[in-house]
């Protein structure tokens, strides 16, 4: 093994690492995991018994492809929270790694720099932690990742036609994975162009030549693009809430000027205050400067690295990456503007490709300045993202240390479960954030439906409730939209209210039908 072969590994063992050490808080804390997550784990003990639909429950555009990988990981380590979770960063970590690779044949004289870079997507904000510790979505993204490393690997390739093929079709099953990855369908596309200039700029290859490398390219995108097709127009399929619209602009601008924009790129922090509350944390004046000096630092290195890229000077290897994080960076902020999908705060998720591919959009002012220029920026970006994914955390997190806290221990929500089994009750009702997250830490010992019929995932799960004879009706006071008033109200209609209990944050009625 060459010198150059082993410091390779050694980085890639660092950043997985580092990875795992960061998302500690929640690996520690998995059993305060979220309805959405949830579903995804249930999904994969389904799959285990055989139980397979190429749709996520519940959605008809989303693909399975979560809660199958999640199969996996608990076929060897167990249906528990932790795995689920630790599925999901796993699939992140194939990502950190696949950027890797793509840096490190770029940047082959900057070790470091490319380390650094690397931890980019290392030290994230709340924008990546939605996918790389929340499935579904991140098998998509390790997908759209691996895409643009195959796409990278054609210029040096002996079969070039290989790498061609495989990016073409991996970028199509990614979006078949979710249709998110489709915003990251013009990065491999441009991969693919560099790539062919790559050649002819190192090799001198024929236009010919080059010309059936992009047929190839062509043929595989159209294999790669039929399994989402199949899925589009299989029997359940239907339109989610997708699209870009101008109406949506001024009401997507506010949200990212004012609230996701700062919060996906570091500049706030926002954290749970309850379960469900996030509210701006009041950083520390210190903070505030890291904070603005990490943004600036951004900035400065992406504006000097499109520079960089636009200069013929610049060699084709080091432009394309440059580019293709321009682009996408463009890319990114121009979707979140006209998107149908942007709600509320939390619709910083979609801001999160700009972290994916801030290492690229930053590499060749890496490449070509002076280190004592460009470190000290880099440096204050991941010192700020860092802080700001870190305290995002909480309550999972006290200072510089993760923790366990009682929402991450669900010690009342185990306490529920034991309750409802006790007295008899094998099917319950709640709000749909309390529902499926209690059915699977009950691993569907008892199963908790949503209040809202149309809130259903899974519907076998709603003809049981219905056939049986009692029931229980959950007002979890963290989780549920309703008042207390409210939800007795709701129960006494589903059938003689016997029982009231309080047990922590759950109040319990027992119904008769």
């Amino acid at each position: 093994m060459t010198e150059e072969r082993k410091a390779a590994w050694v980085d890639g063992a660092l950043l997985v690492a580092l990875s795992i050490l960061f998302r500690l808080p929640p690996l520690l804390n998995a059993n305060g995991l979220n309805a959405d997550v949830a579903v995804v784990g249930l999904q994969g003990m389904h799959v285990l018994r055989s139980e397979v639909s190429p749709f996520l429950w519940g959605s008809g555009y989303q693909s399975s492809t979560d809660s199958v990988v999640a199969a996996v990981f608990f076929a060897v380590l167990g249906a528990r929270p932790w795995v689920l979770i630790f599925s999901a960063l796993a699939l992140h970590i194939g990502l950190t790694l696949l950027a890797f690779g793509i840096l490190r044949a770029r940047l082959r004289e900057r070790r470091g720099a490319v380390l650094l870079l690397s931890c980019v997507l290392v030290f994230t904000t709340a924008a990546v932690h939605s996918y790389a510790v929340n499935p579904p979505r991140e098998a998509s993204l390790t997908l759209a990742m691996a895409a643009l490393y195959a796409a990278s690997r054609v210029a040096a390739s002996r079969r070039p036609w290989l790498p061609m093929a495989a990016a073409g079709v991996l970028a199509g099953v990614a979006c078949y994975a979710d249709p998110y990855a489709k915003l990251m369908y013009p990065a491999w596309i441009a991969f693919a162009f560099g790539a062919l200039a790559e050649r002819r700029a190192a090799r001198g290859e024929s236009w010919a030549e080059l010309g059936r490398l992009a047929g190839v390219a062509c043929a595989a995108a159209v294999v790669g693009m039929v399994p989402d097709w199949l899925l589009r127009h299989s029997a359940g399929a239907a339109n989610g809430p997708m699209g870009l619209e101008l109406r949506v602009l001024g009401h997507n601008w506010e949200l990212l000027s004012q609230t996701c924009g700062p919060w996906a790129v570091g500049l706030q922090i926002r954290a749970a205050n309850a379960v469900m509350d996030y509210v701006p944390w009041e950083a520390p004046l210190w903070i505030r400067a890291v904070q603005w000096a990490g943004f600036a630092g951004y900035l400065g290195l992406c504006a000097v690295s499109l520079g960089v890229s636009l200069r013929r000077s610049t060699p084709w290897p080091l432009r394309t990456v440059g580019l293709v994080g321009a682009m996408m960076t463009v890319g990114t902020v121009a979707s979140f503007l006209c998107s149908v999908m942007v709600m509320d705060q939390f619709s910083m998720r979609y801001l999160a490709t700009l972290t994916l591919v801030a290492p690229f959009a930053m590499a060749p002012a890496l490449a070509k300045l002076p280190r004592r220029w460009v470190m000290p920026a880099l440096a204050a970006h991941l010192l700020a993202t860092g802080i700001g994914g870190w305290v995002s955390f909480r309550p999972y997190v006290s200072g510089p240390l993760p923790v366990r806290s009682e929402a991450g221990r669900a010690t009342d929500d185990f306490a529920l479960g034991d309750l409802l089994r006790a007295r008899g009750i094998r099917y319950a009702t709640a709000d749909y954030w309390a529902s499926y997250r209690l059915t699977f830490l009950f691993r569907e010992d008892v199963i908790v439906v949503p209040k809202n019929p149309g809130e259903d995932r899974y519907r076998p799960y709603r003809v049981a409730f219905d056939a049986a004879p009692r029931v229980a009706y959950v007002h979890d006071r963290f989780r549920s939209r309703e008042t207390l008033a409210d939800a007795e109200g709701a129960a006494a209609q589903l059938g003689t209210i016997e029982d009231r209990t309080t047990l922590g944050p759950h109040t319990v009625f027992f119904v008769r039908r």
